[in-house]
Protein backbone atom coordinates (compact mmCIF):
# COMPACT_ATOMS: atom_id res chain seq x y z
CA UNK A 1 0.00 0.00 0.00
CA UNK A 2 1.34 3.40 -0.98
CA UNK A 3 0.41 5.21 2.27
CA UNK A 4 0.48 4.11 5.89
CA UNK A 5 -2.40 4.39 8.35
CA UNK A 6 -0.67 7.33 10.07
CA UNK A 7 -0.24 9.19 6.79
CA UNK A 8 -3.96 8.73 6.05
CA UNK A 9 -4.88 10.12 9.48
CA UNK A 10 -2.66 13.19 8.98
CA UNK A 11 -4.13 13.76 5.51
CA UNK A 12 -7.70 13.57 6.85
CA UNK A 13 -6.94 15.99 9.70
CA UNK A 14 -5.36 18.52 7.34
CA UNK A 15 -8.45 18.29 5.16
CA UNK A 16 -10.65 19.08 8.18
CA UNK A 17 -8.49 22.04 9.16
CA UNK A 18 -8.49 23.42 5.61
CA UNK A 19 -12.16 22.88 4.84
CA UNK A 20 -14.04 23.28 8.15
CA UNK A 21 -14.16 25.28 11.33
CA UNK A 22 -12.47 22.40 13.19
CA UNK A 23 -8.97 23.49 14.08
CA UNK A 24 -8.21 21.62 17.29
CA UNK A 25 -6.92 18.23 16.08
CA UNK A 26 -4.19 17.52 18.58
CA UNK A 27 -3.88 14.07 20.26
CA UNK A 28 -6.76 13.63 22.72
CA UNK A 29 -9.15 15.83 20.73
CA UNK A 30 -12.59 14.60 19.72
CA UNK A 31 -11.87 15.37 16.07
CA UNK A 32 -8.71 13.26 16.02
CA UNK A 33 -10.45 10.37 17.81
CA UNK A 34 -13.28 10.33 15.22
CA UNK A 35 -10.87 10.52 12.29
CA UNK A 36 -8.70 7.72 13.66
CA UNK A 37 -11.76 5.49 14.16
CA UNK A 38 -12.93 6.02 10.57
CA UNK A 39 -9.43 5.62 9.09
CA UNK A 40 -8.81 2.40 11.06
CA UNK A 41 -11.96 0.82 9.64
CA UNK A 42 -11.28 2.09 6.13
CA UNK A 43 -7.65 0.99 6.25
CA UNK A 44 -8.64 -2.60 7.06
CA UNK A 45 -10.97 -2.60 4.06
CA UNK A 46 -8.22 -1.19 1.83
CA UNK A 47 -5.72 -3.83 3.02
CA UNK A 48 -8.19 -6.64 2.30
CA UNK A 49 -9.02 -5.18 -1.10
CA UNK A 50 -5.33 -4.96 -1.97
CA UNK A 51 -4.80 -8.55 -0.80
CA UNK A 52 -7.68 -9.79 -2.94
CA UNK A 53 -6.27 -7.87 -5.89
CA UNK A 54 -2.90 -9.57 -5.40
CA UNK A 55 -4.53 -13.01 -5.12
CA UNK A 56 -6.16 -12.51 -8.52
CA UNK A 57 -2.76 -12.61 -10.26
CA UNK A 58 -0.65 -15.75 -10.47
CA UNK A 59 2.72 -14.10 -9.64
CA UNK A 60 1.42 -12.74 -6.31
CA UNK A 61 -1.16 -15.36 -5.30
CA UNK A 62 -0.37 -17.83 -2.53
CA UNK A 63 -1.90 -20.63 -0.46
CA UNK A 64 -5.56 -21.39 -1.08
CA UNK A 65 -5.71 -18.79 -3.85
CA UNK A 66 -3.09 -20.69 -5.85
CA UNK A 67 -5.17 -23.82 -5.30
CA UNK A 68 -8.11 -22.01 -6.90
CA UNK A 69 -5.99 -21.31 -9.98
CA UNK A 70 -5.18 -25.03 -10.00
CA UNK A 71 -8.86 -25.97 -9.81
CA UNK A 72 -9.60 -23.70 -12.73
CA UNK A 73 -6.75 -25.14 -14.83
CA UNK A 74 -7.29 -28.75 -13.74
CA UNK A 75 -3.79 -28.86 -12.22
CA UNK A 76 -4.08 -29.73 -8.51
CA UNK A 77 -1.25 -29.11 -6.06
CA UNK A 78 0.97 -32.17 -5.59
CA UNK A 79 0.66 -33.71 -2.14
CA UNK A 80 3.42 -35.38 -0.16
CA UNK A 81 4.29 -38.95 -1.17
CA UNK A 82 6.23 -41.61 0.76
CA UNK A 83 9.55 -42.96 -0.45
CA UNK A 84 8.87 -46.22 -2.31
CA UNK A 85 11.04 -48.85 -3.97
CA UNK A 86 10.05 -51.95 -5.93
CA UNK A 87 11.91 -55.24 -6.01
CA UNK A 88 12.80 -54.94 -9.70
CA UNK A 89 14.68 -51.73 -8.94
CA UNK A 90 17.13 -53.86 -6.90
CA UNK A 91 17.51 -51.33 -4.11
CA UNK A 92 16.67 -52.99 -0.76
CA UNK A 93 18.41 -56.35 -0.45
CA UNK A 94 18.16 -59.07 2.18
CA UNK A 95 21.20 -61.33 2.10
CA UNK A 96 23.39 -63.79 3.98
CA UNK A 97 27.18 -64.04 4.09
CA UNK A 98 27.14 -67.74 5.03
CA UNK A 99 24.78 -70.45 3.87
CA UNK A 100 21.49 -69.53 2.17
CA UNK A 101 18.43 -67.52 3.04
CA UNK A 102 16.49 -70.79 3.20
CA UNK A 103 18.88 -72.20 5.81
CA UNK A 104 18.23 -69.15 8.00
CA UNK A 105 14.55 -68.46 7.37
CA UNK A 106 13.16 -71.84 6.29
CA UNK A 107 10.16 -72.27 4.00
CA UNK A 108 8.54 -75.02 1.97
CA UNK A 109 10.17 -77.53 -0.34
CA UNK A 110 10.86 -75.01 -3.12
CA UNK A 111 12.03 -72.02 -1.09
CA UNK A 112 10.92 -69.29 1.29
CA UNK A 113 10.07 -65.61 1.39
CA UNK A 114 10.54 -62.32 3.22
CA UNK A 115 6.98 -61.68 4.42
CA UNK A 116 4.92 -58.62 3.68
CA UNK A 117 4.93 -56.32 6.72
CA UNK A 118 8.60 -56.92 7.61
CA UNK A 119 10.07 -53.65 8.88
CA UNK A 120 13.42 -52.26 7.70
CA UNK A 121 14.99 -49.30 9.46
CA UNK A 122 18.13 -47.31 10.10
CA UNK A 123 20.44 -47.74 13.09
CA UNK A 124 18.52 -45.21 15.22
CA UNK A 125 15.12 -46.60 14.25
CA UNK A 126 13.62 -43.24 13.26
CA UNK A 127 13.32 -44.08 9.54
CA UNK A 128 11.17 -47.16 8.93
CA UNK A 129 10.21 -48.91 5.70
CA UNK A 130 7.73 -51.77 5.48
CA UNK A 131 7.90 -54.61 2.93
CA UNK A 132 4.77 -54.24 0.77
CA UNK A 133 4.55 -57.74 -0.73
CA UNK A 134 6.01 -61.18 -0.05
CA UNK A 135 9.47 -61.52 -1.63
CA UNK A 136 10.02 -65.15 -2.59
CA UNK A 137 13.40 -66.86 -2.99
CA UNK A 138 14.48 -70.38 -3.94
CA UNK A 139 16.39 -72.80 -1.71
CA UNK A 140 19.80 -71.85 -3.13
CA UNK A 141 19.34 -68.06 -2.96
CA UNK A 142 21.74 -66.00 -0.88
CA UNK A 143 19.93 -62.70 -1.52
CA UNK A 144 16.55 -61.31 -2.46
CA UNK A 145 15.33 -57.80 -3.28
CA UNK A 146 12.08 -56.51 -1.80
CA UNK A 147 9.43 -53.89 -2.48
CA UNK A 148 8.98 -51.47 0.41
CA UNK A 149 7.53 -48.10 1.35
CA UNK A 150 8.41 -45.61 4.07
CA UNK A 151 5.91 -45.46 6.91
CA UNK A 152 5.55 -41.67 6.66
CA UNK A 153 4.96 -39.38 3.72
CA UNK A 154 7.43 -36.79 2.53
CA UNK A 155 11.18 -36.63 2.10
CA UNK A 156 11.82 -38.17 5.54
CA UNK A 157 12.27 -41.56 3.89
CA UNK A 158 14.85 -40.29 1.40
CA UNK A 159 18.07 -41.88 2.59
CA UNK A 160 21.59 -42.32 1.35
CA UNK A 161 23.07 -45.60 0.24
CA UNK A 162 23.61 -48.17 3.01
CA UNK A 163 21.47 -46.41 5.66
CA UNK A 164 18.78 -49.09 6.11
CA UNK A 165 20.65 -51.89 7.90
CA UNK A 166 18.20 -53.29 10.48
CA UNK A 167 15.13 -55.50 10.13
CA UNK A 168 12.38 -57.05 12.23
CA UNK A 169 12.77 -60.71 11.20
CA UNK A 170 14.44 -61.58 14.48
CA UNK A 171 16.85 -64.02 12.79
CA UNK A 172 20.62 -63.84 13.12
CA UNK A 173 22.83 -64.08 10.07
CA UNK A 174 20.31 -62.39 7.75
CA UNK A 175 21.30 -58.87 6.78
CA UNK A 176 19.64 -56.02 4.93
CA UNK A 177 20.84 -52.88 3.19
CA UNK A 178 19.76 -50.35 0.60
CA UNK A 179 22.31 -50.59 -2.19
CA UNK A 180 21.32 -47.28 -3.72
CA UNK A 181 20.11 -43.98 -2.33
CA UNK A 182 16.33 -43.74 -2.04
CA UNK A 183 14.98 -40.40 -3.27
CA UNK A 184 11.37 -41.00 -4.31
CA UNK A 185 9.74 -39.40 -1.24
CA UNK A 186 8.38 -35.91 -1.95
CA UNK A 187 7.11 -33.12 0.25
CA UNK A 188 3.85 -31.36 -0.46
CA UNK A 189 4.37 -28.87 -3.28
CA UNK A 190 5.46 -25.43 -2.13
CA UNK A 191 3.76 -22.27 -3.38
CA UNK A 192 6.85 -21.42 -5.43
CA UNK A 193 7.02 -24.79 -7.21
CA UNK A 194 3.26 -24.89 -7.70
CA UNK A 195 3.28 -21.39 -9.18
CA UNK A 196 5.84 -22.50 -11.78
CA UNK A 197 3.72 -25.50 -12.77
CA UNK A 198 0.63 -23.33 -13.06
CA UNK A 199 2.53 -20.86 -15.25
CA UNK A 200 3.48 -23.81 -17.50
CA UNK A 201 -0.16 -24.87 -17.57
CA UNK A 202 -1.20 -21.47 -18.89
CA UNK A 203 1.20 -21.93 -21.82
CA UNK A 204 0.72 -25.67 -22.31
CA UNK A 205 -0.94 -26.73 -25.56
CA UNK A 206 -1.89 -30.35 -26.00
CA UNK A 207 1.11 -32.40 -27.14
CA UNK A 208 3.54 -29.50 -26.70
CA UNK A 209 6.79 -29.77 -24.77
CA UNK A 210 5.29 -27.57 -22.05
CA UNK A 211 2.34 -29.96 -21.70
CA UNK A 212 4.66 -32.96 -21.52
CA UNK A 213 6.93 -31.29 -18.98
CA UNK A 214 3.94 -30.37 -16.85
CA UNK A 215 2.53 -33.88 -17.03
CA UNK A 216 5.82 -35.54 -16.11
CA UNK A 217 6.73 -33.25 -13.21
CA UNK A 218 7.57 -35.20 -10.07
CA UNK A 219 6.72 -38.75 -11.27
CA UNK A 220 8.15 -41.10 -8.59
CA UNK A 221 10.81 -43.38 -10.03
CA UNK A 222 11.67 -41.04 -12.92
CA UNK A 223 14.66 -38.73 -12.55
CA UNK A 224 14.50 -37.20 -16.03
CA UNK A 225 13.24 -37.76 -19.56
CA UNK A 226 14.03 -36.81 -23.13
CA UNK A 227 11.95 -36.75 -26.28
CA UNK A 228 12.69 -38.52 -29.55
CA UNK A 229 10.67 -36.75 -32.25
CA UNK A 230 9.25 -38.60 -35.27
CA UNK A 231 10.18 -41.86 -33.56
CA UNK A 232 7.62 -43.83 -35.57
CA UNK A 233 6.94 -41.42 -38.42
CA UNK A 234 5.37 -37.97 -38.73
CA UNK A 235 3.08 -37.01 -35.86
CA UNK A 236 4.75 -39.38 -33.42
CA UNK A 237 7.37 -39.10 -30.74
CA UNK A 238 8.70 -41.20 -27.91
CA UNK A 239 9.29 -40.06 -24.36
CA UNK A 240 12.30 -41.92 -22.96
CA UNK A 241 12.19 -42.17 -19.17
CA UNK A 242 15.39 -42.06 -17.14
CA UNK A 243 14.99 -44.13 -13.94
CA UNK A 244 15.90 -42.69 -10.56
CA UNK A 245 17.11 -46.13 -9.47
CA UNK A 246 18.16 -48.95 -11.80
CA UNK A 247 15.13 -49.50 -14.03
CA UNK A 248 11.76 -47.95 -14.78
CA UNK A 249 9.10 -50.26 -13.41
CA UNK A 250 6.12 -51.36 -15.50
CA UNK A 251 3.80 -49.57 -13.06
CA UNK A 252 5.62 -46.27 -13.67
CA UNK A 253 5.55 -46.72 -17.46
CA UNK A 254 1.82 -47.46 -17.42
CA UNK A 255 1.21 -44.42 -15.20
CA UNK A 256 3.24 -42.13 -17.48
CA UNK A 257 1.52 -43.48 -20.60
CA UNK A 258 -1.90 -42.74 -19.12
CA UNK A 259 -0.84 -39.22 -18.14
CA UNK A 260 0.64 -38.44 -21.56
CA UNK A 261 -2.48 -39.71 -23.32
CA UNK A 262 -4.39 -36.98 -21.51
CA UNK A 263 -2.17 -34.21 -22.97
CA UNK A 264 -1.66 -35.60 -26.48
CA UNK A 265 -2.91 -33.35 -29.26
CA UNK A 266 -5.28 -34.80 -31.85
CA UNK A 267 -3.32 -36.83 -34.37
CA UNK A 268 -0.24 -37.07 -32.18
CA UNK A 269 0.97 -40.49 -31.04
CA UNK A 270 3.10 -40.50 -27.89
CA UNK A 271 5.11 -43.60 -27.00
CA UNK A 272 6.66 -44.27 -23.61
CA UNK A 273 9.80 -46.33 -23.36
CA UNK A 274 12.86 -46.96 -21.27
CA UNK A 275 16.44 -46.31 -22.28
CA UNK A 276 18.47 -49.09 -23.85
CA UNK A 277 19.72 -51.09 -20.89
CA UNK A 278 23.31 -52.29 -21.29
CA UNK A 279 24.19 -55.10 -18.83
CA UNK A 280 27.63 -54.88 -17.27
CA UNK A 281 29.72 -56.99 -14.92
CA UNK A 282 33.36 -57.13 -13.82
CA UNK A 283 35.96 -59.32 -12.22
CA UNK A 284 38.08 -57.11 -9.98
CA UNK A 285 41.22 -57.96 -8.03
CA UNK A 286 42.19 -55.88 -5.00
CA UNK A 287 45.80 -55.50 -3.93
CA UNK A 288 45.92 -54.70 -0.24
CA UNK A 289 48.63 -52.93 1.72
CA UNK A 290 50.68 -55.83 3.21
CA UNK A 291 50.54 -54.12 6.60
CA UNK A 292 46.74 -53.92 6.65
CA UNK A 293 44.60 -56.10 8.89
CA UNK A 294 43.42 -59.12 6.92
CA UNK A 295 40.38 -59.45 9.17
CA UNK A 296 38.89 -56.38 7.51
CA UNK A 297 39.59 -57.36 3.92
CA UNK A 298 36.27 -59.15 3.42
CA UNK A 299 34.30 -56.05 4.42
CA UNK A 300 36.41 -53.89 2.11
CA UNK A 301 35.66 -56.22 -0.81
CA UNK A 302 31.92 -55.83 -0.18
CA UNK A 303 32.26 -52.04 0.07
CA UNK A 304 34.39 -51.82 -3.08
CA UNK A 305 31.77 -53.75 -5.04
CA UNK A 306 29.13 -51.27 -3.88
CA UNK A 307 31.36 -48.33 -4.74
CA UNK A 308 31.88 -49.65 -8.28
CA UNK A 309 28.17 -50.32 -8.74
CA UNK A 310 27.37 -46.82 -7.46
CA UNK A 311 29.86 -45.30 -9.93
CA UNK A 312 28.30 -47.24 -12.80
CA UNK A 313 24.76 -46.28 -11.75
CA UNK A 314 25.66 -42.59 -12.00
CA UNK A 315 26.98 -42.73 -15.57
CA UNK A 316 24.44 -40.67 -17.54
CA UNK A 317 22.50 -41.79 -20.60
CA UNK A 318 24.89 -42.07 -23.52
CA UNK A 319 27.86 -41.40 -21.23
CA UNK A 320 31.29 -42.94 -20.80
CA UNK A 321 32.64 -45.63 -18.51
CA UNK A 322 36.12 -44.25 -17.77
CA UNK A 323 38.35 -46.93 -16.29
CA UNK A 324 40.97 -44.61 -14.76
CA UNK A 325 38.24 -42.57 -13.11
CA UNK A 326 36.66 -45.71 -11.63
CA UNK A 327 39.99 -46.94 -10.27
CA UNK A 328 40.75 -43.51 -8.78
CA UNK A 329 37.34 -43.49 -7.08
CA UNK A 330 38.04 -46.83 -5.40
CA UNK A 331 41.63 -46.10 -4.39
CA UNK A 332 40.65 -42.71 -3.03
CA UNK A 333 37.99 -44.29 -0.82
CA UNK A 334 40.00 -47.15 0.68
CA UNK A 335 43.51 -46.33 2.00
CA UNK A 336 44.18 -50.03 2.73
CA UNK A 337 44.37 -50.68 -1.03
CA UNK A 338 47.61 -50.36 -2.95
CA UNK A 339 46.04 -51.01 -6.33
CA UNK A 340 43.01 -52.40 -8.11
CA UNK A 341 43.09 -54.56 -11.22
CA UNK A 342 40.12 -55.10 -13.52
CA UNK A 343 40.78 -58.60 -14.83
CA UNK A 344 37.54 -58.92 -16.80
CA UNK A 345 35.02 -56.46 -18.20
CA UNK A 346 31.77 -57.94 -19.51
CA UNK A 347 29.35 -55.66 -21.34
CA UNK A 348 26.12 -56.87 -22.92
CA UNK A 349 27.12 -60.44 -21.94
CA UNK A 350 30.33 -60.29 -23.98
CA UNK A 351 33.92 -59.97 -22.70
CA UNK A 352 35.53 -56.66 -23.63
CA UNK A 353 39.00 -55.20 -23.63
CA UNK A 354 39.49 -53.33 -20.37
CA UNK A 355 39.24 -49.80 -21.69
CA UNK A 356 36.88 -46.84 -21.69
CA UNK A 357 33.44 -47.61 -23.11
CA UNK A 358 30.91 -45.24 -24.73
CA UNK A 359 27.24 -46.03 -24.21
CA UNK A 360 24.78 -45.85 -27.11
CA UNK A 361 22.91 -42.57 -27.44
CA UNK A 362 19.88 -43.88 -25.48
CA UNK A 363 21.84 -46.37 -23.35
CA UNK A 364 22.41 -46.66 -19.62
CA UNK A 365 24.29 -49.33 -17.69
CA UNK A 366 22.52 -51.87 -15.50
CA UNK A 367 24.21 -54.53 -13.41
CA UNK A 368 24.11 -57.87 -15.22
CA UNK A 369 21.90 -60.17 -13.14
CA UNK A 370 23.23 -63.28 -14.92
CA UNK A 371 26.97 -62.63 -14.47
CA UNK A 372 27.75 -61.66 -10.88
CA UNK A 373 30.41 -59.15 -9.95
CA UNK A 374 33.61 -60.71 -8.64
CA UNK A 375 35.75 -58.75 -6.22
CA UNK A 376 38.71 -60.82 -4.97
Amino acid sequence: MARSKYELVDEALRYLEDNSDITFTQPGSVARALVEAVVNAAYDVLVEAENLRDQSFLPTAYGEYLDRFGEWLGVPRLSATPAVVVAEDRVIRFYVTEGTLYSKLGGDGSGGYIPKGTRIYNSSGDIVFTVTEDAHFDRAATEVYVSAACNVEGATGNVGKGVLTQHSLGVGGVFVTNEQAITSGTEGESDGDYRIRLALAFRAVGGSRQAIGLALSRIPGVSDYFVREQARGAGTFDVVLIPSTSRVSELVKDTVAAILDSVAAVGVSIGVREPEYVPISMAVRLIFDPNSDEAGHAAVRVDVERTIIDYIANIPVGGWLIIDQLIARVLGSYPVLQDIKIDELIIDSRPQLVRDYKLPEDGIFVIDSNIPFKVN
